[in-house]
């Protein structure tokens, strides 16, 4: 619009706002960054919704998470089946099944251990009642990584 309808920035912004059902003032204004970001980086600006923390959470604290990381290489957590398991390590089981057993180890087993601890153990010792509904197991997977 600039540059074959010969119109100023603010202009053109204003008209690019309102073709996508933006307000005149703000979009105008959000679509001139845009051009101007483009322009001088070439690149649009990363959207941050979504991206802050709406509430603190303990397992960010270093120290439970040097406890948590600690529990897990200490392989202490529990195992529904320690027989298999022993049959895993010393390869007793067909590819198919050692992958199926893996899947439900790393899945399954060791974030319900993970999980236990920290409800039972971490959490009382940081003097924090776990929450009425306990923690999740995707988020234990998520501390596993």
């Amino acid at each position: 619009m600039m540059v074959k309808s010969n119109q100023r920035i603010m202009a053109a912004s204003r008209a690019a706002a309102a073709a996508n059902l933006f307000t005149s003032e703000w979009g105008s204004q959000l679509v001139c960054r845009w051009v101007k970001d483009w322009v001088n980086q070439c690149e649009l600006p990363v959207s941050c919704r979504g991206q802050h923390l709406k509430i603190s959470s303990v397992l960010i604290d270093p120290t439970a998470q040097a406890a948590i990381r600690d529990y897990l290489c200490s392989k202490k957590w529990t195992v529904h089946n320690p027989a298999r398991l022993q049959q895993l390590f010393k390869n007793e089981l067909s590819p198919n099944d050692a992958a199926v057993y893996t899947h439900e180890l790393v899945n399954h087993d060791i974030p319900l251990g993970l999980k236990h601890y920290i409800e039972t153990t971490l959490l009382p010792s940081m003097h924090v009642k776990p929450l009425c509904l306990g923690l999740s197991l995707s988020s234990m997977c998520w501390l596993m990584l």
